[in-house]
């Protein structure tokens, strides 16, 4: 081509000449590509650093998460593709024939084009018209070829533009270059962060940590309970080969470097708590000490989401999940208790049931807890420490000892998932001491005057811990003998109840009747009556005795007067009330305003209580007279049907009805006459009701007194018969001795 160049143009061909300029055109097609490439590398190499640089602030400032990073790096690598593409698609894949490259240049230089193009077409016209004057067009041909052989083509191109851009490129690469200089430390985290998918951290000033989190992802609270949150600023660092390694944040942060990282305590520790239902709860911690923050969550049963952040450090989300704690699901103890062949199991978790043994019992304790453990203890009331428990299974613990003191035990159940503490659960186990059996012994129906045929019923209750074995009353009759003082004992009940096989009742009540007409005691004696009792307990018999009760047995006589004293108070009790009666009625007469009838009802009222009074106390001797046989059988029943019976009809039925009667006047503005009527009727009927009473008591008195005065005359009579025939036989036997 060197060869052409130099030859003189009249001496070419116009081949010639045309294959001359189609190389210089090549020359600036080359040109224009080099060009387009460089212009598009420093766009790249710009686009590039922009991205770096956004994402170099991008993670030091906001420091996004493996997730979001790798989004973004996806788009940055789509911006720099997408770039390329643009860039670098022309200059490797832009077709430029030579009549372009000439049309270019022609908007560069006016007429080099047209020259190029003369060149480049003329000569193909000779070819495809041969009617085409050739000298014409080879004239043409050269004096364009020779002009532009006076054009330098590569002039046309602006160096400094070239230039400019080689070192603006060579400027983006440097500045990168010394920046990855400056900050190696910085360049790599970034780039391991990005490339690598390293979790590192920037530098910071502020390191926080989850007490009670480890190395686990979730915080693990109790079911339906606020439970406390404690955030420390972290000093527990862990050192490992290039770095340190902080746990207590869900995920282990690695810190690089190899002086131990220092943490500034943060003027506010906040969280963000999101709910199973997506609901967003933000508060802030409290500080309660320096360097520790505590947050109370609220009672969760469904788990949930939680971010804390303080001074430039951050961690989350980790996870809140809410189990259950673990709880004792059954106690069941086994009780050895001396003196029988089998031990005894019962159910220590029954409140109902109350744990009570004997001393030098064995016990053998055996807890199941709702869930596995990770360990049991039990603290003794009064122990500075808890014991660990003997592990049977996951879930089942034991523990055995001889009961000697009463006893609480507090368990305390570590959960094996999550750690979390039980509730407390409290066990009191107490000592029965065997106490003698206890007795009680009391008398009705007579007072301490009894006649020596007098029926005396008894009330006997027999009490013990663990059973009665033998049960007796005691009776002594104290009388005089030959001027001397005799006590005799008797036993008028002896019960064994102690029988193999048969469990022994703890609580035993007899209601004996005591005779005493089988002593045959006279008047002047003192009879005194008392209960024993004995239990069957395994530490050695025990027996206890009740109080004396005790009985001055005088004649038929002198208690018969006696209650028929205490019949005459009666009576004039009785004529006392009959009087209170005709006052009511004359109080209802001068009635005129129904505020002065409440006075007459409260009268009425201790009136009704007199006659209760007054038949229970008449009730009381007949039942004494009864039991002491007094009087006879129709003297007793006359008492009863005609006045004890009276009596307490009449205060069930009219004195009660009287009673609403006038009650019914305390009622309404003035005094209703019809109504004042009718309690004026019934309250002449109720006082001749008791009228009729107090005649019959009078009645009744007249029938003993004849009764007495006959029993007195025959009395007599058989005192002056025996005197008569003590006095024959004292005359029968003088005579016989005469002789």
């Amino acid at each position: 081509m060197s060869v052409i160049l130099d030859q003189p143009a009249k001496s070419m061909s116009l081949s010639d000449c045309r294959h001359v300029v189609q190389r210089r055109l090549a020359a600036v097609r080359r040109r224009v590509r080099s060009q387009l490439f460089l212009e598009g590398m420093f766009l790249l190499v710009c686009l590039i650093l922009e991205l770096v640089v956004a994402s170099f602030v991008i993670d030091r400032w906001f420091r996004p998460d493996l997730t979001l990073r790798v989004t973004m790096l996806v788009a940055a690598l789509a911006a720099i593709g997408y770039a390329v593409l643009q860039r670098f698609r022309n200059p490797l894949f832009l077709k430029l024939d030579d009549l372009d490259l000439a049309e270019i240049l022609e908007r560069r230089q006016k007429g080099v084009g047209q020259r190029l193009t003369n060149v480049l077409q003329l000569p193909q016209l000779l070819e495809q018209d041969k009617s085409a004057s050739s000298s014409m067009i080879e004239a043409a041909v050269r004096e364009d070829f020779v002009a532009l052989e006076s054009v330098d083509l590569q002039a046309m191109f602006d160096s400094k533009r070239r230039r400019s851009f080689w070192l603006m490129l060579v400027g983006c690469v440097t500045a990168m270059l010394i920046l990855s200089a400056i900050s190696p430390s910085a360049t790599s985290t970034w780039a391991r962060r990005w490339f690598g998918g390293a979790n590192i951290r920037w530098p910071q000033k502020t390191y926080l940590s989850v007490v009670g989190l480890g190395e686990d992802d979730r915080v693990r609270v109790p079911s339906g309970e606020s439970v406390m949150i404690q955030v420390n600023v972290a000093d527990d660092f862990s050192a490992f080969d290039g770095g340190w390694r902080l746990n207590g944040r869900g995920e282990p942060l690695i810190i690089e470097g190899k002086e131990r990282p220092t943490s500034a305590h943060p003027d506010n520790v906040a969280i963000k708590l999101v709910l199973a239902d997506g609901s967003l709860r933000i508060g802030n911690f409290s500080k309660f000490a320096p360097g520790q923050y505590r947050y109370e969550l609220p009672p969760l049963s469904k788990p949930a989401q939680m971010t804390i952040t303080g001074g430039d450090d951050w961690f989350g989300p980790v996870g809140v999940e809410p189990i259950d704690r673990p709880s004792v699901e059954h106690l069941e103890l086994i009780a050895h208790i001396p003196g029988k062949s089998e031990p005894e199991i019962i159910r220590a978790d029954d409140a109902e049931q109350q744990l009570l043994f004997i001393p030098t019992t064995k016990l053998e304790l055996e807890l199941t807890s709702t869930q596995p453990l990770f360990n049991a203890k039990v603290m003794v009331t009064g122990a500075e420490s808890a014991t660990d428990l003997q592990r049977v299974s996951e879930r089942t613990y034991r523990m055995d000892w001889e009961a000697k003191d009463p006893v609480t035990f507090e368990f305390q159940l570590i959960a094996e998932s999550g750690g979390l503490n039980s509730k407390p659960h409290f066990l009191t186990i107490g000592i029965l001491n065997d106490r003698p059996p206890r007795l009680t012994l009391r008398s009705s129906g007579v007072g301490r005057r009894v006649t020596p045929v007098a029926q005396v019923p008894l009330h006997l209750r027999v009490m013990d811990d663990f059973g009665v074995a033998k049960l007796s009353l005691e009776l002594e009759d104290t009388r005089v003998v030959e001027q001397k003082p005799t006590t005799v004992n008797h036993k008028p009940l002896d019960e064994t109840l102690s029988e193999s096989g048969q469990k022994l009742p703890t609580d035993i009540e007899r209601e004996p009747i005591l005779q005493l007409s089988q002593y045959n005691l006279v008047p002047g004696a003192t009879v005194r009556v008392r209960g024993l009792a004995s239990d069957a307990c395994v530490l050695g018999t025990q027996s206890a005795e009740s109080r004396w009760l005790s009985f001055q047995v005088v004649s038929a006589e002198e208690l018969f007067y006696e209650i028929l004293t205490r019949q005459r108070e009666a009576r004039a009790k009785l004529a006392k009330a009959i009087e209170t009666g005709k006052t009511q009625l004359d109080s209802l007469r001068k009635l005129t305003a129904p505020s002065e009838a409440g006075a007459i009802v409260r009268v009425h009222q201790g009136l009704a209580r007199q006659v209760w009074q007054i038949a229970g106390q008449l009730n009381g001797t007949l039942q004494e007279m009864t039991l002491n046989d007094l009087g006879n059988a129709t003297a007793r029943q006359l008492l009863e049907n005609t006045i004890i019976k009276p009596l307490f009809s009449l205060h069930a039925t009219p004195l009660t009805e009287l009673r609403g009667k006038i009650e019914a006047l305390t009622s309404g503005e003035s005094i209703d006459e019809e109504r004042l009527a009718i309690a004026m009727t019934a309250q002449t009927e109720t006082v001749e009701q008791m009228q009729k009473i107090m005649d019959q008591m009078s009645q009744w008195e007249s029938f003993i007194d004849v009764v007495n005065q006959l029993r007195h005359v025959i009395a007599s009579q058989e005192k002056i018969r025996e005197s008569t025939e003590t006095t024959q036989k004292d005359q029968i036997k003088g005579v016989f001795d005469d002789e």
